[in-house]
């Protein structure tokens, strides 16, 4: 059952924005208009000519407002029934679309005002489904009200067919005319009889009218045998595999919206690519039963990776996929199979030829060209990365960019893959091709309660008795844990649920999974071992992958697992050059890193400039833990050392690549400035606490973008520049603030401009250099803030400075004009230490005495959105997670903690406890988090 009040509230609204513009549209011109309907909901466009002289549109014989409401209502009743759910979603948005078209259409006959008027009709049945659900709920036949919701749907594809330029010339052939008057006929004895079968009056089943078809192919003197045709009765997708009811409906409903669409705007191709284990299969499941169910599924063809020497039996191959596809659109249409016989019929060699591009030719694009479709044909191709490697693949991408853009329109492929890279550099820069990310499409936050629905199901409300210490709880955890994988959960719920497993319950192996690891890593045969190790056997089979490769494999994922900070291919390249074994020659990361798109992050071309990390902990767990890893084991060992080398990662804040990778800019602890070149490994010391005895707690440093200087600014007041081609260690006094500022912020902006952020007694001093010339520009921006500052932060885009003032306030200040945004807010009884900014800088967080204050930057000012207590000392550290959802924070009361950024329902999460206090805390991409000590040391765990 799905949550009706969203859904309500979204047709309520819908709706009456549809009916509002109903009521002032103007009938058309009687020579000609072009009118334009659009409704953003269902993103309908279109275009109706009209060319009549003696014109009234159909709103003269039907009242507007009683009809919509009668929508409104039915499709508000039924949306709560899960049965229903999908398709009267679906129907609401075209029947607002489909009655705007025949409002303002044509009066080209009484025949598709008499076929409104049906529909209309049908609706007088909402006063008595109010009344059943008043007098204690629906009694009337879930898969009845279903049936409505899917003749209306297709009754609304025909009526955009009809309102379609170009229409009016078809009708003048006298065979399309005859299938048009029979269809119109057919929708409103359909209507009727529903209504009749809605009040018992009619005790058979009426059988929903679908009109795929608007033209009649010649029908040929001989049956069309077509069984020489390859066909694989394996790789049809079905229910069986796709989303539980109530989950992923806000993925389901863009993709339904794209499909439904027959906007030439609309690109005809959808390619939906995702990381292993992120529901891409699930949602290409549910779009081919949804679509079957509708009458609208043309054919769908499931891919499953193989080892090609042992495949050649299997009907799964790329091979198979047109001539399936082409049998599928057969059996969806007798006008289509009898147009395919047409094209092929005469030669045995068009249909069992194991060419794809004349496969694509003779069986797919001849046969549509000489038909008329009316409404969305969907055509679903789900796992294409699996068809085999990429140089077999090749021809199948360069068909669909290069030829597939010419089928109908109507003709809506659906594609999922894992973003492997060839797939996305051959699908790009294609008008009639649309690709869609997974966290594109699905929030965040929507996918956390969808798994968590999921697992509920898994664990809970599908059992036929209860699992002893699982509940509501374990369920959020799980969802928590997963990542936004559905497959991990999937695989955990397996896990937990396993029957006959001994020595062990329910609750210890979830506690397994939740506080042992990151996934079920003792299961050596789990399906998500499985998957990863598939996936790596494929790229790097074991009877002709050298030595030397896997050395490369190895030393390339220890350098990715080491990475305290996730590094972008070339900072990490520029690392790894450095630290070379000399007995081994260096190559490129990218060797081997392109082909692991799946499971990494920033590894693909599009992608290069993210930071390299693994797309789940599971997968770190299952390359560093040998029973789970066999042959692709990573040693840890290997990994520490590598994380040695790699060291200087670490200190995020106080380490800066130059932009050509040769040079790296660090700060030491003890306050020593050094830059380390790539090129020879060494390294030379620029400055020894140049900055004073302070200088570690408050350096920050950046390159120039050519390269050339390295500029760092200081807790006394100084900004330096040194200049990295002449070797002189002096360096160039930049500006020395007369204010003694602390500098705590310095960074290149987008325009090419350098900022620096400090601040010393009342006045916030922030100052500018052309980044070409590192000339001052202009004067530096004093802002005095009326009382003495404690913090400053600045956005990472240099529009926004924050800073706490005595007595316990926080003020907001816009950049370059340093103009005041609206009033302060008080933080009474809770001295402010440090602020910061998430990635996207539309918040900002304060941590001082025992707990963080999050506040929403608005046009009237920093307003406390939540306030997150849980330390008993000091906050000294204070830091955003990546996607800006969790804040974490260290104090002196010697723990770190999590917090959910703008939430005080779930509580805080002590991560680690010490016995020494901590006064800074750092995390990175793939969930580690590091410490530093009063005492100087440090640690870092998850």
């Amino acid at each position: 059952m799905t949550d009706s009040r969203s859904v309500t509230t979204e047709a309520t609204n819908a709706v009456a924005a549809a009916r509002e513009a109903l009521e002032i549209l103007s009938p058309p011109s009687a020579i000609q208009g072009a009118i334009t309907v659009k409704d953003d909901g269902a993103e309908i466009v279109r275009e109706v000519e009209t060319a009549e002289e003696t014109l009234s549109p159909i709103v003269k014989t039907i009242d507007v407002g009683a009809f919509m409401e009668k929508v409104e209502m039915f499709f508000k009743i039924v949306d709560v029934i899960s049965e229903v759910h999908p398709y009267a979603k679906m129907a609401l948005s075209l029947v607002k679309g489909a009655y705007a078209i025949v409002q303002n259409q044509v009066q080209r006959d009484q025949k598709i005002q008499d076929l409104f008027a049906q529909m209309t009709s049908l609706y007088d049945i909402v006063d008595d489904l109010k009344r059943q659900l008043e007098d204690g709920g629906i009694k009337s036949s879930t898969e009845l009200l279903a049936r409505i919701c899917k003749q209306t749907i297709d009754c609304c594809y025909f009526i955009r067919s009809y309102a379609s330029p170009g229409f009016m010339q078809r009708m003048a052939k006298s065979t399309f005319s005859t299938t048009v008057d029979k269809r119109i006929s057919e929708y409103g004895d359909a209507f009727k009889s529903l209504k009749d079968e809605f009040y018992g009056k009619l005790h058979i089943e009426t059988r929903v009218i679908v009109s795929r078809v608007l033209s009649d192919v010649k029908r040929l003197e001989t049956k069309s045998d077509l069984s020489d045709i390859s066909y694989s009765r394996e790789s049809s997708l079905g229910p069986s595999k796709g989303c539980l009811p109530g989950t992923r409906e806000e993925p389901l409903e863009r993709m339904t919206t794209w499909a439904n669409s027959d906007s030439h705007d609309q690109p005809s191709i959808l390619v939906l690519t995702g990381p292993a284990g992120t529901g891409k299969s699930a949602l290409a499941h549910t779009m081919a039963h949804q679509f079957r169910e509708l009458g609208r599924l043309g054919s769908s063809f499931g891919f499953v990776r193989t080892d090609p020497t042992l495949s050649n039996d299997s009907t799964r191959r790329i091979e198979f996929l047109f001539p399936t596809i082409a049998l599928g659109l057969a059996d969806f249409d007798e006008n289509i199979r009898d147009a395919l016989w047409a094209a092929v019929g005469k030669s045995k060699e068009k249909r069992t030829t194991q060419d794809l591009s004349l496969q694509f030719d003779n069986l797919i694009a001849k046969p549509l060209k000489s038909v008329v479709l009316s409404g969305p044909v969907l055509i679903v191709i789900d796992a294409l990365d699996e068809c085999g490697e990429a140089q077999t693949r090749e021809q199948l991408l360069l068909i669909l960019k290069m030829c597939a853009g010419d089928l109908p329109l109507n003709i809506r492929l659906l594609i999922t893959s894992r973003p492997e890279d060839d797939i996305l550099t051959h699908l790009q820069d294609s008008a009639h091709i649309r690709k869609w990310r997974m966290d594109e499409i699905s929030s965040s936050d929507q996918t956390f309660q969808d798994i968590s629905l999921y697992t509920r199901y898994r664990l809970i409300s599908s059992r036929p008795s209860k699992l002893e210490g699982i509940d509501e709880e374990c369920c959020r955890q799980l969802a928590i844990k997963s990542q936004g994988l559905f497959q991990w959960a999937s695989v955990a719920c397996s896990q937990i649920t396993a029957p006959n497993r001994a020595g062990s319950s329910p609750r210890e192996r979830y506690e397994m999974l939740v506080e042992g690891g990151s996934g079920p890593s003792v299961d050596q045969e789990s399906i998500l071992d499985a998957l990863y190790r598939k996936i790596l056997q494929q790229l790097f089979p074991k009877d002709s992958t050298t030595e030397v490769e896997m050395a490369r494999f190895k030393s390339i994922l220890a350098a990715v697992l080491a990475s305290f900070e996730p590094l972008a291919l070339e900072s990490l390249n520029i690392l790894r050059k450095a630290s070379n074994d000399a007995s081994a020659p260096y190559v490129d990361a990218k060797i081997i890193l392109q082909y692991l798109g799946s499971l990494l992050s920033g590894v693909t071309a599009s992608d290069s400039h993210i930071p390299i990390r693994p797309l789940h902990t599971s997968f770190r767990d299952f390359l560093t833990n040998k029973q789970r890893g066999l042959d692709f084991f990573i040693d840890k060992i290997a990994v520490l050392q590598a994380h040695e080398r790699l060291g200087l990662a670490s200190l995020a804040r106080r380490v800066a690549f130059s932009p050509d990778g040769a040079q790296v800019g660090y700060a030491l602890g003890n306050g020593t400035i050094g830059v380390w070149y790539i090129e020879s490994g060494s390294t030379r010391t620029i400055a020894e606490s140049i900055f004073g005895p302070t200088s570690d707690d408050d350096v920050c440093l950046t390159f120039s973008p050519d390269g050339r200087n390295l500029i760092v600014g200081s807790g006394g007041g100084t900004v330096r520049s040194w200049d990295m081609s002449t070797g002189d260690a002096s360096g160039a006094i930049l500006y020395q603030s007369i204010m003694k500022s602390r500098f705590e912020s310095i960074t290149f902006l987008a325009d090419g401009t350098l900022v620096a952020c400090g601040y010393n007694e009342q006045t916030i001093e922030i100052c500018q250099w052309n980044a070409a010339t590192l000339q001052l520009i202009g004067k530096p921006l004093r802002i005095e803030a009326g009382s003495r500052v404690y913090a400053v932060g600045m956005s990472s885009d240099g529009r926004y400075v924050a800073a706490a003032l005595v007595p316990d306030i926080i003020h907001l200040w816009v950049l370059p004009e340093g103009t005041p945004v609206g009033v302060p807010v008080s933080v009474p009884w809770r001295p402010v230490w440090r602020i910061t900014f998430p990635p996207d800088g539309s918040h900002f967080a304060s941590a001082g005495w025992r707990g963080v204050d999050v506040m929403e930057i608005t046009p009237t000012g920093p307003v406390l959105e939540v306030s997150l207590q849980g330390h008993t000392g000091l906050v000294r550290g204070l830091v955003y997670s990546p996607d800006g959802r969790h804040i974490f924070t260290c104090s002196v009361d010697c723990t770190i903690r999590k917090w959910d950024a703008h939430s005080t329902d779930k509580p805080d999460l002590i991560i680690h406890q010490y016995t020494s206090s901590i006064v800074g805390v750092h995390i990175s991409h793939d969930g580690t988090i590091a410490s530093v000590f009063e005492d100087g040391t440090t640690a870092n765990g998850r």
